[in-house]
């Protein structure tokens, strides 16, 4: 009998709530049919904005203001620009759009089960509880724990306590395995409003300093918590609390869709029994991990590939075993043929990190889509536009694609790009002359540093106390130095972050303390037989960033574009 992994439900569970909490948190809920903008026969509503500029301001470099917002609104207009000039020449009857809409409509229904299930039982937070939430955000505390997994063990560990049999600190080096915790009497350190699980926050900041709690249920288990001491800032004003009233808001709905976010999704997958074929799932999974390329070499662009293009041979690798079942849920399973057609769908976090729970999630949103189709989500407004904007995405790469397609690099072309752009991104490491003083004495090197500050020359110094014989003569000129080719690394390091002919030091090193000064700073090209495939890449994406722009320059002409501005700018980004 083949052996099998079963994958629990809060594992499932952790995976929806990191996921799904990431892709809703998009402040308000506004009507689908309020636009931003308007492209041709295209819309853009607040919601497809929101869905579009979360991740800019989360995971990228920017910060929100009117400008990013503009930026995000713009390449929106482009990509729909871009789909309706697709769609004229007939691309919308590609196969992939297919799968694309397929995709679009499985995930958007499960966040719109998700919003229905959750979001919109979560208690709004009154000023009472902001108020609560401001107070304790302004205090501190130094808390120690001691667990137990029920809560008959956790009883039995007060009941320990309040006999005075044994000390806190004495009851956490028998019940903690990890040795740190053990040592240090349960400390969970200096903790802020927040931090804790909200039940032990209550818990906690409601108990007089030096006295245990009764036991309080978290869901790890049981806890018997202990405030050793507090720190509070006393003078905060209304203002201090207008002002953080949005990120507590913000921070207490966070923490409320969690707990709801769990209860719901457990209940919803406890009865699933989600399980794995071991005995398949090794040598799929091993032959995927094969193939798959590796995290550094993922280009941003990389990310909108379907997987499946990583694995041409895949299909003939695992023939013999496509027929058979590698998961199995809800009295049905998938076999290694299905899973892989639905491999693209996986999210890059999960592939590069854990297959049994990237195939998890694709269990799972399999699970939530089926549940909104049956209610009828897919004609939900905000699904539809959900999945028109993901066609309308890819209806523009492809558009674009086959302008690129016509491109020719030519070495010639790469030589120039190098040229016209080697010192704005193609120079190397700063090449530095060092010159150095070495004595063997700390007090002495702490003299001589303190004589520079005073404006005695370096040279001088150099001359008379430097240490290392074979520079003796060249009063301490260590000659050219680079990073990674250097003898003289910590020197090098330290001259390397001020100015030219400034001493730095005293320096520990392995010969003695150093005073090290560059005297001069040289930048060279990285030569281009090492860099050439970069130089290559960068020139493509400049030259399909100009097609791009062409593009939408000719397609401006054919549609007509509305903006509302006033629209874009009431936008609240929580």
């Amino acid at each position: 009998m083949p052996t099998r992994l079963s994958i629990s439900a809060s594992h499932i569970t952790a995976l929806i709530i990191v996921i799904v909490i990431i892709l809703l948190q998009c402040g308000r809920q506004e009507p689908a049919n309020e636009m931003v903008a308007k492209v041709g026969n295209r819309t853009i509503s607040i919601t497809s904005f929101e869905r579009a500029y979360l991740p800019v301001i989360l995971y990228g470099d920017k910060f929100d203001s009117p400008e990013t917002r503009k930026q995000t609104l713009d390449y929106l207009i482009g990509d729909k620009l871009l789909a309706q000039e697709a769609e004229k020449a007939e691309m919308d009857t590609f196969s992939i759009l297919k799968h694309v809409t397929r995709v679009a409509e499985q995930k958007a229904i499960a966040r719109h089960v998700y919003d229905d299930w959750v979001r919109k039982k979560i208690p709004v937070p009154t000023d009472d509880d902001l108020r609560l939430a401001f107070e304790r955000s302004n205090k501190s505390m130094l808390v120690r724990h001691l667990f137990a997994s029920t809560k008959s063990a956790s009883d039995s560990l007060y009941a320990i306590l309040q006999s005075g049999s044994m000390t806190f600190e004495e009851l956490a080096a028998r019940v903690f395995t990890d040795s740190l915790l053990a040592a240090d009497g349960g400390s969970l350190g200096w903790l802020a409003w927040g931090d804790l699980d909200e039940n032990l926050e209550n818990a906690a900041y409601d108990a007089p300093v030096g006295k245990f709690t009764e036991p309080v249920e978290s869901q790890y288990g049981w806890h018997i918590l202990r405030v050793d001491d507090y720190k509070k800032q006393v003078i905060t004003s209304e203002t201090d609390y207008l002002q953080t009233k949005p990120a507590l808001n913000r921070r207490i709905y966070e923490r409320r869709e969690a707990i709801i976010g769990k209860q719901v999704l457990n209940d919803f997958m406890r009865d699933q029994q989600v399980s794995f074929n071991r005995e398949i799932a090794k040598p799929v999974f091993n032959a995927i991990i094969a193939r798959r390329a590796p995290k550094d070499d993922m280009a941003p662009g990389e990310r909108e590939k379907p997987l499946e293009r990583e694995f041409a041979t895949l299909r003939d690798e695992l023939a013999p075993y496509m027929d058979q079942t590698i998961v199995s849920f809800s009295g049905e399973g998938w076999t290694v043929s299905g899973f892989l057609e639905r491999l693209p769908e996986m999210g890059r976090r999960e592939f590069y990190n854990n297959l049994y729970l990237g195939t998890a999630n694709l269990v799972r949103d399999e699970l939530l889509s089926r549940a909104g189709y049956a209610e009828g989500y897919e004609k939900a407004i905000d699904v539809v536009e959900e999945v028109q904007d993901r066609k309308d995405k890819i209806l523009a790469q492809l558009y674009l694609q086959t302008l690129w397609d016509t491109l020719t690099i030519t070495e010639k072309m790469v030589g120039k790009y190098y040229q016209d752009n080697w010192q704005r991104r193609y120079q190397g490491p700063d090449s530095l002359r060092l010159q150095e003083i070495l004595v063997s004495d700390k007090a002495l090197a702490d003299t001589l540093m303190f004589r520079l500050r005073s404006g005695a020359d370096f040279d001088e110094l150099a001359q008379r106390f430097t240490q290392r014989v074979e520079f003796e003569h060249t009063i301490g000129d260590l000659g050219w130095q680079v990073a990674g080719k250097t003898a003289y690394e910590i020197e090098y390091s330290q001259a390397l972050k001020v100015k030219t002919g400034v001493p730095v030091g005293p320096i520990e090193t392995e010969s003695g303390w150093a005073i090290v000064r560059s005297t001069d700073r040289v930048r060279y090209a990285e030569p281009l037989r090492l860099i050439r495939d970069k130089v290559q890449k960068d020139m493509e994406n400049y030259h399909q960033s100009i097609v791009r722009q062409k593009a939408l320059d000719e397609a401006r002409s054919h549609y007509k574009i509305d903006r509302y501005q006033d629209v874009l700018s009431m936008i609240d980004k929580k």
